[in-house]
């Protein structure tokens, strides 16, 4: 097995490991690696191509022969000829007694990080920026059905003639007809590094968020319209991945040995799979309800709760002693909800404003099969009306009401309502006011500083109570001062609501948290949200303000854009992080964002070291 790194080249053999981390008197920083059928092992680094001869890594590309420094990705063809992707462009490369490079006329000039042999045919090309090439007689043709995937990082074609594209999401392309397994299929946005087919059936598919199995028959069953969603099974750390989160962007970014065993790059170095033990059930996920809280305080089952008391919140769990960070749940409050509502891995949910009678609550887990199973005991529990809710108060009041009339003080006591009415309404819309006086920035309309250390400090300690992750980002104008001074402060006032109403718009979750916290700086919290998920949020906030189109005739863009900061905090770390180091961490990156060019997103874990 050989393993390519920023280390150089790694090989194991037999139990040995041998390394070769020296080519031209520099440590090689290997992209991709190619084993041709004559035996040589080719070597894609940033500075070229290598290849391994007598234990040495000795330079095969001459000055100019490569489209680009960087071999990203290579395959061998049947006629021998190896095909080299660099990040501008491909060529053709010959090996034998007089090798020769071939350079096409019209090639791509675009980061190429995967080909794959056709089976039709010629070449499938897929490109760094997004988009699909065929390569065939001399000619690029584009695929313009590849447009919803993004950018492309693995590509797949199967003895059928099927085609799975790996990039933002799966796709599967067969007779023409694209299906992207996305968010709305059960499938997340998720990057694709990788894919691998393991001689079971399944599908397995490396991405930023983990490693998946899939089984073949259900995505061709769905893409047909023959049956429901497929499951998407994950495999992350508490499985024994080395990390939950993969790598890619060059060629191969996994390999199936001859063992059958599935190999992945990952963040944290090299991950290995055993398809055939991985096939075994797991036991039934066990749900249990384990607690019923009012303001702190534990209800018991078949309680009845105090009048007044209109807002309950249920903690539970799933008994699982494989995989319990992969337990998914649902819930349901009869009669409140008409049907099973998906809660994903959190584990508490709370109900508001619950009208008098009796309800019961019920909570179902399932594991990595996506088998729901039920708690066999579900909470009942009664809300009491009021005294003045009850039918006999009612009555009662009527007829002193009509008895009242009778005695001639109904003008009085209309007089004294409307009154009491008046004053009521002038006493809440004034604390309504103070409140938001208190909390709202007035310029934009968006949470204060105030009200932002004090949504921090809470989501934290909410985070730590449910064991999630939580993400900060923390939003910067680039050259601001300069906007100022070119188009007038009012001009400004503007620029700074147009950003709040993107940061609005992209924190619409429960518990997201838009503030702007003084001059042009802003913050965004995301509760339970992992650091890949916050990265690509930060992600699309930056190209949202880029494409509001804002004319900055000072930046390097020609418009308005952002430097984002964003940091990070895995639930295992929370205990011995604050609110002040979670600032400090994504002020740190936004720090980073800025010297590293502006316009662009800095990730930064915290507790971790890093």
């Amino acid at each position: 097995l050989w393993i390519g790194s920023n280390g150089g080249l790694v090989g194991i053999r037999g139990g040995q490991v041998e390394r070769h981390d020296e080519a031209e008197g520099a440590r090689p920083i290997v992209l991709s690696l190619l084993a041709t059928t004559g035996g040589r092992l080719l070597v894609g680094t940033y500075r070229g191509l290598f290849e391994l001869r007598a234990g040495r890594l000795i330079r095969v590309d001459g000055a100019r022969d490569l489209a680009g420094t960087a071999v990203r990705s290579m395959v061998e063809t049947a006629t021998g000829s190896v095909w080299i992707g660099t990040e501008n462009g491909m060529v053709e490369y010959r090996p034998g007694s007089r090798p020769s490079f071939v350079t096409s006329n019209n090639t791509q000039k675009a980061s190429i990080p995967v080909i794959r042999e056709a089976r039709a045919g010629g070449l499938w090309l897929g490109l760094e920026t997004g988009g699909i090439y065929r390569y065939q007689g001399g000619q690029f043709i584009a695929q313009d059905w590849a447009g919803p995937m993004g950018p492309i990082r693995d590509l797949l074609e199967d003895e059928r003639g099927v085609l799975w594209i790996g990039g933002m999401g799966l796709g599967r392309l067969e007779h023409g007809r694209l299906v992207r397994f996305g968010a709305a299929l059960g499938f997340a946005e998720r990057r694709v590094h990788a894919m691998l087919r393991d001689g079971l059936g399944n599908l397995w598919i490396s991405t930023n968020t983990g490693i998946y199995r899939v089984r073949l028959d259900d995505l061709d069953a769905f893409a047909k319209g023959a049956a429901p969603k497929p499951h998407f099974e994950p495999f992350r750390e508490s499985e024994g991945v080395s990390a939950a989160e993969g790598n890619g962007g060059s060629q191969p970014a996994a390999w199936r040995t001859q063992d059958g065993r599935l190999w992945f790059a990952t963040v944290r170095g090299l991950t290995g799979v055993d398809p055939a033990a991985a096939m075994k059930p797991d036991p039934p996920a066990v749900a249990r309800i384990e607690a019923a809280l009012i303001d702190g305080g534990r209800v018991e089952r078949k309680a009845t709760l105090p009048p007044g008391a209109r807002r309950i919140e249920f903690v539970y769990t799933g008994l699982r002693l494989t995989s319990p960070l992969t337990t998914q749940f649902r819930y349901r409050l009869d009669p409140v909800d008409r049907e099973w509502s998906d809660a994903g891995s959190p584990r508490s949910v709370a109900y508001a404003r619950l009208a008098p009678g009796a309800y019961r609550f019920r909570v179902a887990a399932a594991g990595r099969d996506g088998l729901f199973h039920e708690d066999p005991v579900p909470f009942d529990f009664e809300v009491p009306p009021y005294f003045y809710e009850r039918g006999l108060f009612r009555w009662g009041l009527l007829a002193a009401v009509f008895l009242f009339v009778l005695g001639g003080a109904t003008l009085r006591v209309r007089e004294l309502r409307g009154r009491e009415s008046e004053l009521e309404r002038i006493v809440a819309e004034k604390t309504r006011d103070l409140e938001r006086l208190a909390s709202e920035d007035p310029l934009t309309g968006l949470a204060n500083r105030r009200q932002f250390d004090r949504e921090l400090e809470k989501e934290i300690l909410r985070a730590r109570r449910s064991a999630q992750p939580i993400a900060l980002l923390m939003a910067d104008v680039d050259t601001f001062k300069a906007y100022n001074d070119s188009y007038g402060h009012p001009q400004g006032d503007e620029c700074l609501r147009r950003i709040a109403s993107v940061l609005s718009a992209h924190g619409r979750r429960p518990g997201d948290l838009a503030a702007r916290l003084g001059g042009e700086e802003f913050g965004l919290i995301l509760p339970e949200m992992e650091g890949g998920l916050a990265e690509t949020l930060a992600e699309r906030v930056r190209q949202a303000m880029v494409d509001e189109r804002m004319p900055h005739s000072s930046a390097p863009l020609g418009y308005v854009s952002l430097s984002i900061g964003v940091a990070t905090v895995a639930p295992h770390r929370l205990e011995s992080v604050t609110s002040k180091e979670l600032v400090q961490a994504a002020d740190d990156a936004l720090y980073e964002a800025k010297t590293r060019g502006r316009n662009r997103v800095v990730v930064r874990p915290v507790g971790s070291g890093s």
